[in-house]
């Protein structure tokens, strides 16, 4: 099931796949952020936040990987499916700044968050 990231206008910024435990792997959860999904090209994470170390070394690592191409001024595409640990990671490296709302940030189709599917 794909989650999305929309602005304000309703213009879908990244898609996203949550990956649950498999019967291989119960402790294994995992969030793509898929292909073709924009990045910001801004970054105002504040240093009194203790994950923006980790957000703004995530974001430096995709852009100089040339895992993204220009898309216009404001963001980058990324080219390819990238996969992170936690959801609040992942939007808060395609954001530019700390989320802590990321689980309910993310929508389906349905308009229920990644929350209400994965956590209720």
């Amino acid at each position: 099931m794909e989650f999305y990231i929309k602005d304000t206008e309703g213009n879908t910024i990244a898609t996203f796949t949550y990956l649950t435990s498999t019967k291989d792997c119960s402790t294994c959860k995992a969030i793509v952020v898929k292909a073709e999904s924009l990045i910001s090209k801004n970054a105002y994470c504040k240093e009194r936040f203790k994950d923006c170390k980790t957000i703004d070394d995530e974001r430096k690592r995709i852009i100089e990987s040339v895992k993204v191409e220009e898309h216009d001024e404001e963001y980058y595409v990324i080219k390819e499916d990238i996969v992170f640990s936690s959801p609040y990671i992942a939007v808060s490296v395609i954001l530019g700044h700390t989320e802590n709302e990321a689980w309910n940030m993310l929508t389906n189709d349905e308009n229920q968050t990644l929350k209400d599917v994965y956590r209720s």
